[in-house]
């Protein structure tokens, strides 16, 4: 059923031809997968992904701590970005996989986030869920633009949405249909799809997963001084 349905939405979705492809590396810390080839097939800009799987990270995470699956990953993620990607797409833990890019002058650009979860680390502050938010956060911001995904359960809404909201950093959420932006953060947009945790996994959401990525660029690539029309979020 899934193969004919997804071959159905295909034969009706056709990629624009472009001069240059964007091109996204989407780091696996030991996450659940997505159908990247899947997603991309949905893309209404040209772009495609890459996808870095750091095998080790979970043992190392399970057995150790975040700090030593991020130490080892290290020389992978650095030699992964000598090559040049647009943007980058971190989920849940992944998140503080990226902000120790960011922390090392390895990353200063636009980031997909679905449903970042911090965790506690050498550069990123512990002793609750708040101070691991608001830590993560001060990282964050001096990057961009970021989209972020999340689920639509409780869950979702209390851990991530209002996990960055709680920090104050990015001011107020200001809700818009779809797409909700931040009243201090202008190139941040976020949005919530059907589902829990592990909603990003699901292949219904392939759709979403790429028109969130199609409105970080058009955000990223448009004049600092211009608003995206509601129509292209």
């Amino acid at each position: 059923m899934k193969g004919f349905l997804c071959m159905a939405l295909l034969l009706f979705h056709v990629q624009p031809a472009s001069a240059q492809q964007l091109r996204l590396l989407a780091i696996n810390a030991a996450n659940s997968e997505v159908d990247w080839p899947l997603v991309e097939s949905f893309a209404k800009k040209s772009w495609s992904v890459q996808e870095l799987k750091l095998d080790r990270f979970g043992p190392l995470m399970r057995n150790f701590s975040f700090q030593a699956a991020l130490d080892d990953s290290e020389e992978l993620l650095q030699k992964a970005l000598t090559e040049k990607f647009d943007a980058l797409i971190a989920s849940s833990k992944g998140v503080n996989v990226v902000t120790s890019l960011i922390q090392r002058h390895l990353w200063d650009g636009p980031l997909v986030l679905l449903s970042p979860i911090p965790n506690a680390c050498d550069h990123i502050r512990g002793g609750g869920w708040e101070e691991e938010w608001r830590s993560t956060m001060e990282v964050l911001m001096n990057v961009g633009p970021v989209a972020i995904g999340t689920g639509t359960s409780q869950d979702e809404a209390l851990f991530v949405v209002d996990g960055i909201a709680e920090t104050e950093l990015c001011g107020k959420l200001i809700k818009g249909g779809s797409t909700h932006r931040f009243e201090k953060c202008p190139g941040w947009i976020l949005r919530s799809f059907q589902g829990d945790h592990g909603w990003k996994s699901d292949w219904t959401n392939a759709p979403h997963i790429a028109r969130l990525i199609d409105s970080l660029f058009h955000v990223a690539l448009a004049p600092a001084n211009a608003q995206a029309p509601s129509s292209e979020l």
